[in-house]
């Protein structure tokens, strides 16, 4: 009987010669990946930042140019960014400084449902080998992309930079995962300006807490005849 595996590798992420760190990923998108991991932490300031991706040795490195001048990074991580849990944002109490994203976009929930529907049909990876994470960004041409990684921050930030070059406009859309939300899901959405975050699983308390002072609205458990809207703060979901 052929088993079908899901791929893991350690691939470092160079960027204007400096290593940013080592990202244990499916390696798969890697490009995404980096664009979308950068702009999340506000080390990118957009796309037309954006310079090249050259990948070597084997996919095991991918060297990034950028116009960006060095930055403080929104949030911090650790330097090697493991595919599992527990291994993503590091919390910092400024966070809660930084103000609401203000942003006034809203989808009714059974939109949003049939979209993650799309979502988990179009991620082939799960479907044919299971062990992965998907992510997509719904937007309001209702345009869907998704993207897989066995890591779910991974998955995310492979689907931001995917739907950055598809110069699509983030505050206009609502990014799905097959992932809990947990704080790291929150930071990647604030950074990047996405207002709603759609999970088929739940949120922590953490993650609702900060969304909450953020602006930004969650939803869990999306497949389920009820889903769980955290904090609805235009009132336009359900």
């Amino acid at each position: 009987m052929k088993i079908n595996i899901c791929m893991e590798a350690p691939v470092d992420i160079i960027v204007n010669e400096k290593k940013l760190a080592t990202f244990m990923c499916t390696p798969k998108d890697l490009e995404d990946l980096a664009i979308g991991h950068l702009y999340s932490r506000d080390m990118l300031k957009n796309i037309d930042d954006f310079i090249s991706a050259t990948s070597c040795e084997s996919n095991r490195r991918l060297l990034i140019l950028t116009k960006s001048q060095e930055t403080k990074p929104l949030f911090n991580i650790s330097n090697v960014i493991l595919s599992g849990c527990g291994n993503g944002s590091i919390f910092n109490e400024d966070i809660l400084e930084k103000e609401s994203l203000n942003i006034k976009y809203s989808k009714k929930i059974d939109v949003i449902k049939e979209a993650f529907l799309v979502m988990q049909k179009q991620s082939v990876m799960y479907n044919t080998m299971g062990g992965m994470h998907c992510s997509a960004i719904f937007d309001d041409k209702d345009n869907i992309f998704v993207r897989e990684d066995i890591g779910r921050h991974n998955a995310v930030d492979k689907v931001i930079g995917a739907a950055l070059k598809e110069r699509v406009n983030l505050e206009n859309s609502i990014i799905m995962t097959s992932g809990r939300i947990s704080l790291d899901m929150v930071l990647k959405a604030a950074g990047a300006r996405i207002p709603i975050i759609v999970s088929l699983s739940i949120a922590s308390d953490l993650a609702i807490e900060v969304a909450t002072k953020l602006g930004i609205c969650l939803i869990g458990r999306v497949k389920y005849p009820n889903p769980i809207v955290y904090n609805d703060f235009l009132g336009g979901i359900i």
